[in-house]
């Protein structure tokens, strides 16, 4: 797969949002010196449209033909992986922010729910309700303009599209060599993906699941480096 060789312009970063997430997940990432696109989640064709497919639909909102930078959240970031791996020219590096890089990395409740819960009983009005009253500790979410903009984007959330992430994060079974230059970046207080099941990740003390909007000065700081790192070696060569 080909892979830009020369970086004379700043790439510019695709994020790509968590399960229910918005572009307002990345309100803070505005601050980076490059420039910000928000490929939103798309509605699943159906219950059964596999992870694969998704991926391939949400890849026409990817402009490949000038340096770019794939970047995404939880399940954004499993999608970053996997469109990492199909477009070509490759993007100059692979941001996972509170996500995994391959199947290995899953926790053990992650699993169970593909094992064990039948997803039209876990998801469900009653029980998404539930769990949004006692979302916000999960998730890590603090900030009370963060609580406002975490409760904003629920409202927005499609329920064939959260039943479909849920299932396909559970069943996800990418483990294919990772795309080049990938940048993991983890909480220690992640409670989905806890950081104690993942490999060579930039961990971040305190760190929630939602640590690019609650330590985003951190997050920043440590995506800005890399992407300088890695567009001064590909100058370079």
């Amino acid at each position: 797969m080909k892979t830009e060789k020369t970086v004379s312009v700043k790439p510019t970063i695709y994020f790509i949002p968590g399960l229910g997430g918005t572009a307002l997940m990345f309100k803070a990432q505005e601050a980076l010196p490059y420039p910000i696109e928000v490929v939103e989640l798309l509605r699943p064709k159906s219950i059964d449209e596999s992870f694969k497919s998704y991926a391939k639909r949400m890849s026409k909102y990817i402009d490949t033909s000038k340096p770019y930078v794939i970047a995404g959240v939880s399940m954004g970031g499993m999608l970053a992986t996997e469109l990492s791996k199909r477009l070509s020219p490759a993007p100059i590096t692979t941001i996972l922010i509170s996500s995994i890089k391959h199947r290995d990395e899953k926790p053990p409740h992650v699993r169970a729910v593909q094992r064990y819960i039948p997803i039209d009983k876990l998801i469900t009005p009653t029980t998404f309700n539930f769990f949004l009253r006692y979302a916000e500790p999960i998730l890590g979410v603090v900030h009370p303009t963060h609580k406002d903009e975490f409760t904003a984007m629920i409202r927005q959330h499609d329920h064939l599209l959260i039943k479909w992430g849920v299932q396909q994060v559970s069943k996800w079974k990418f483990k294919k060599k990772l795309p080049k230059n990938v940048l993991h970046i983890q909480g220690t207080r992640d409670h989905i993906f806890p950081h104690y099941w993942v490999k060579d990740a930039h961990l971040i003390k305190g760190g929630t699941h939602f640590v690019n909007m609650e330590q985003a000065d951190m997050v920043n700081f440590i995506i800005k480096k890399h992407i300088q790192r890695i567009t001064s070696d590909l100058t370079a060569v």
